[in-house]
């Protein structure tokens, strides 16, 4: 049996370790611990990869399909003067990319450059786009047919997020193209019904419009902004061109975009 004395011992060590950890190893551990985020650089709490998938909103390189640019193309909207668009088609049902950066680059029939121009592009989920870049100069210079390439500068950094714009109803759009000056209506106008069945108000949309010809093919594109769609109610996207599509094209695709909202899922 152990004596009194070395029961005594054991108990002061037992009293200065307790005094130890509270003083010491408690506030120390509070002091260099941390606890572990989306944004450590370190797969450290269930994630499929570093700060990635799992319960980040950021997803993984391997949980999305990459964005596919179906073409890119500039048009005339006045002498010397061009838009630039392309068409980004997103797979990805629950991934919406914000900020994307890319660079148009714009050459003329010989191959020189004429212009490159960069901007950012939000993809929403589970919906198309277009990268859009209007009023580029090009002084006496035309471009090429097929004279403009777009890249994305960095990879779309993916984000769970859900289709925002499930409510937004896309109605029959008026088309009128007419080429008789004489008639003094030398253009294109389109102009595409948006209602919304929300309970809530779209705010802050932005509408483009691509014009197809009968094999599917685009012949024209352009851009408004709409305000404000109210709950229940409906809008007109205007867009014209200074120029007669009349028997080019055929049909047209509407793209609403709005700011994406993050899943919390």
């Amino acid at each position: 049996m152990a004596s009194w004395a070395t029961k005594r011992r054991w108990s002061y060590i037992s009293i200065i370790s307790i005094v130890i950890i509270v003083l010491i190893v408690i506030p120390g551990f509070f002091t260099f611990y941390k606890a572990p985020t989306c944004f450590d650089g370190i797969p450290n709490q269930g994630e499929q990869g570093v700060d990635c998938g799992g319960p980040c909103q950021v997803l993984c390189q391997t949980a999305f399909i990459p964005a596919k640019v179906i073409w890119a193309d500039s048009e005339m909207v006045a002498p010397g003067t061009y838009n630039e668009a392309a068409y980004i088609e997103n797979p990805n049902i629950n991934g919406a990319a914000v900020d994307v950066p890319y660079t148009f680059s714009m050459f003329d029939e010989q191959g020189v450059l004429i212009s490159n121009n960069s901007g950012t592009v939000t993809i929403p989920a589970n919906r198309n786009t277009l990268a859009f870049v209007g009023s580029v100069k090009t002084g006496t210079r035309v471009p090429a047919k097929n004279g403009v390439t777009f890249k994305f500068n960095t990879p779309p950094k993916w984000v769970k997020a859900y289709d925002t714009l499930g409510d937004i109803v896309i109605k029959t759009p008026t088309f009128h193209a007419n080429s008789d000056p004489a008639l003094g209506d030398v253009g294109t106008t389109l102009q595409a019904p948006i209602g919304n069945n929300n309970l809530k108000p779209y705010n802050n949309v932005t509408v483009f419009a691509v014009l197809l010809d009968n094999n599917g093919n685009h012949v024209g594109f352009s851009k408004t902004l709409i305000d404000t769609i109210p709950p229940g109610g409906q809008v007109i996207a205007p867009f014209t061109w200074p120029y007669s599509f009349a028997g080019n094209a055929v049909a047209e695709e509407i793209l609403p975009v709005i700011d994406p909202v993050f899943s919390t899922q």
